[in-house]
């Protein structure tokens, strides 16, 4: 690996694959698993598919936005980084 910062940009790193899910959000994760099941078992064969896209339309959004806030922080990181060089170098 040359580095990390080329590997996360050529897009052979998921950035997913850097963090682990903490025991609350597996907890949530399952919460939220089981309503769905259940609120699923409610509705007829076209009210569950409308609610299969509606869900995964959503989940699409969340992962565009959870990226953003991604790239977000690591160049506001990366900001800091480079004023605290600056800062060294005074």
């Amino acid at each position: 690996m040359e580095s990390i910062i080329d590997e996360l940009y050529c897009g052979d790193l998921s950035s997913a694959l850097l963090f682990r899910w903490t025991s609350e959000h597996k907890r949530d994760s399952a919460k939220y698993t089981k309503a769905a099941d259940r609120f699923r078992e409610e509705l007829d064969d076209g009210q569950v598919n409308t609610y299969n896209a509606l869900e995964q339309q959503m989940l699409t959004l969340t992962c565009h936005e959870t990226r953003e806030y991604f790239r977000m922080g690591f160049c506001m990181g990366a900001r800091i980084m480079m004023e605290v060089m600056q800062l060294e170098e005074r």
